[in-house]
């Protein structure tokens, strides 16, 4: 085991440090990524055609650093006559001897039907970060901003924040959509509960046309949430076509529509009903299936809880 060690004071240059030596004094201080409270943090974004505008910025990355103080550009490769592709907008930290630089670099996707984004380089001595992966659409002249998928900041290249830190966005979105349908989920319940204590609690004349008309209400958000219509479907079948009458009523006045369909596999009616006996929204679905013998009209009924 080599024990490495600095920094001492040379005495006739016997003690010789390298820009190696100097960055493994930030190991364990500084992680790899991009400066949150510097400049644009490395902003990609269209500058015109195919030209995109890298903004300000400073990295730390394999025990070296990168700084941009003023935004620079670049172009991207022209579009595949056929297919789309998937570019990648980077820094490039190279150690490598025949190097020791680092620069803004486009990785050119492979043009594919369902491109896909490219894989950077992330080895001891050279790593590409990556700071946007920009789609370039077949025959296109131009990008748009909705093609430029910027990614500091998240997992791809996190932010450091300060001693030892970096921050993900990506696991507070997460914890953003958690909560949300944690949130909803509880709105949901509450609400079924207000509205059964309701049931016991309204009672009359006043109480009954109250709950009518929150019965309709809520009927009319379940019908929407699940994509259904009140139905009040009579089939008749001919010998070629079925033929569906929908009763249904606008604004106080029955209305009766009616569809024919061709005599074919398939759903041909969807009814939606309360049934009181067990406080469910029912939703049936009538299906013709063609058979050997001639057709067969078939209606599964299904419950959806409220």
């Amino acid at each position: 085991m080599t024990v490495v060690s600095g920094f001492y004071n040379s005495v006739n240059g016997d003690r010789k440090y390298d820009a190696d030596a100097f960055g493994r004094l930030f190991e364990g201080v500084i992680r790899d990524g991009v400066f949150l409270s510097v400049g644009d943090q490395f902003k990609v974004s269209l500058d015109s055609g195919m030209r995109l505008r890298i903004g300000t910025g400073k990295a730390w990355c394999i025990r070296t650093w990168a700084y941009n103080d003023q935004p620079v550009t670049t172009t991207l490769a022209d579009a595949d006559q056929s297919e789309d592709r998937i570019d990648l907008v980077c820094l490039e930290f190279d150690r490598r001897d025949n190097v020791r630089n680092t620069d803004i670099r486009v990785v050119k996707g492979e043009p594919r039907y369902d491109p896909v984004r490219p894989v950077y380089v992330k080895d001891p001595d050279r790593v590409q970060m990556p700071l946007a992966f920009v789609t370039v659409r077949a025959k296109a002249t131009s990008i748009v901003p909705t093609d430029i998928a910027y990614v500091v900041g998240t997992d791809y290249c996190p932010f450091v924040v300060g001693v030892n830190g970096t921050i993900s966005l990506g696991q507070y979105i997460d914890d953003i959509r958690r909560e949300w349908a944690d949130y909803r989920e509880n709105q949901k319940l509450e609400f079924q509960n207000w509205f059964k204590d309701l049931k016991y609690t309204l009672s009359g004349d006043a109480g009954a046309k109250l709950m009518a008309r929150l019965d309709a209400a809520i009927k009319e958000l379940q019908v929407t949430q699940y994509g259904l219509r009140d139905q009040n479907v009579k089939i008749d079948v001919a010998s070629d076509v079925v033929t569906v009458t929908e009763r249904t009523t606008v604004s106080g006045a029955p209305v009766v529509t009616t569809k024919i369909f061709p005599v074919s596999s398939g759903t041909i009616a969807t009814q939606v009903y309360d049934d009181p006996s067990s406080d469910k929204l029912i939703k049936t679905e009538t299906t013709l299936q063609n058979l050997a013998g001639g057709s067969l009209i078939k209606t599964t009924r299904k419950e959806i809880a409220r």
